[in-house]
């Protein structure tokens, strides 16, 4: 794992909210949030899963495990989703870091 994210931990932005609409799981920004004012953001299931996971603050490594537990697949390519998820979502600050 990245040293840079190892012992950090990040928490999901309170500014965004999780809905279904339409069926699909979409972030919807609260008041002004930079970029993304007035833009809703959809999420695939794995997004939403990650979203879920956190609502209460993880590190990458308590995140790896609770994607490893709800799926099944390659443990190398479950820790570099999660990883991924975390730079992204971190960069543009739907993550923020505790």
């Amino acid at each position: 794992m990245e040293q840079i994210l190892q012992d950090k931990r990040f928490k999901a932005n309170p500014d965004f909210l999780l809905r279904e609409i339409g069926g699909e799981a979409v972030l919807v920004p609260l008041g002004d949030v930079g970029i993304f004012e007035n833009t809703m953001l959809s999420l695939n299931e794995t997004c939403a899963f990650l979203w879920k996971v956190f609502q209460s603050p993880k590190t990458a490594r308590e995140a790896i495990n609770e994607a490893k537990e709800a799926y099944e697949g390659d443990a190398a390519e479950i820790e570099q989703g999660v990883l991924s998820f975390i730079r992204d979502y971190a960069k543009y600050k739907l993550l923020l870091e505790e």
